[in-house]
């Protein structure tokens, strides 16, 4: 659910004589869309930067995990306690569940420009002739809606990042707590 800024609100339509070049609002309306699209493309690039981060991390501590677990069961004078062994298989499915998510998070989706139909209309010869205070409302239109759709997308990657940092960190507290357990034991 979307929430509303409290200080929002709409513009009337102009009534009576028209604006003045120096008056009409259009091009400081398009403006704010285009500096929103922008800022929507910037957080879906920090999203998927941030979700590559986790997934490169958590490879990682599999990696880690899992040459201690060969170098402890090679070794046959040392012997996991099952706290430790229960404690890092919650670890490791830990960190299989954070980079799963952080994939999710930056698997392609539906992410588009304008739709094929806002592309079509604003492409005809009779919207290139059209003037900006016709068009530019449906141009302005089309990107409300881009953004819009940007937004969801994005929230649905900030979603799934904000689990796969959760699991992350759960099974970094894991893994901590099997190896202290391991070097209590020692």
């Amino acid at each position: 659910m979307r929430h509303q800024s409290p200080t929002r609100v709409g513009l009337p339509e102009p009534t009576g004589a028209s604006a003045t070049s120096e008056e009409i609002a259009g091009p400081a309306v398009m403006d704010v869309i285009q500096d929103q699209l922008a800022q929507e493309r910037n957080i879906k690039n920090s999203l998927e930067a941030r979700a590559g981060g986790v997934i490169t991390s958590s490879g990682t501590l599999v990696t880690f995990l899992l040459a201690i677990i060969g170098l402890v069961s090679k070794s046959g004078g040392m012997q996991l306690a099952a706290a430790a062994k229960v404690l890092i298989i919650g670890a490791l499915v830990g960190f299989l569940t954070a980079a799963i998510l952080a994939m999710c998070a930056v698997r392609p989706r539906a992410y588009s420009g304008m739709d094929r139909a806002d592309l079509k209309a604003i492409s005809t010869e009779g919207a290139w002739r059209a003037p900006r205070s016709y068009a530019g409302p449906r141009i302005a239109s089309a990107l409300v809606r881009l953004i819009d759709r940007s937004r969801d997308m994005n929230r649905i990657k900030a979603v799934q990042l904000g689990w796969a940092i959760r699991a992350e960190v759960t099974a970094i507290v894991l893994l901590g707590t099997a190896a202290a357990a391991v070097l209590v034991a020692a």
